[in-house]
């Protein structure tokens, strides 16, 4: 919801709500797609000298966890477009859109 006017002194707090969140979803997209080569990378590392000790320890819970996590980060970055896409059509469509009286639609 749109700020009227500011509460209070100026400060982050009372600021953050008048910033427009798909003014974020470029940033967003390409810290996420930094943040999973990161993890690629590490990945890798993961797979070729800490897998094995993990394996013969008999940690099956930490190494299901690991996979897990692996995948949820994967599903993310498949649903990044999509993310991306309906916030940028998001503000295109409520720029367009005749002035908000207040109302949830």
């Amino acid at each position: 919801m749109p700020v009227r006017q500011l509460a209070g002194p100026p400060g982050f707090i009372t600021r953050f709500r008048a910033v427009p969140g798909a003014g974020y979803a470029t940033a967003v997209c390409i810290l996420w797609i930094l943040t999973f080569v990161a993890g690629a990378w590490i990945y890798t590392k993961y797979r070729i000298y800490v897998r094995i000790p993990i394996e013969q320890a008999g940690y099956w819970k930490t190494q299901g966890f690991f996979e897990l996590k692996v995948h949820v980060a994967t599903i993310g970055l498949g649903l990044l477009p999509i993310y991306w896409y309906f916030w940028k059509s998001r503000r295109t469509r409520n720029t367009t859109a005749p002035a908000n009286d207040g109302l949830v639609r």
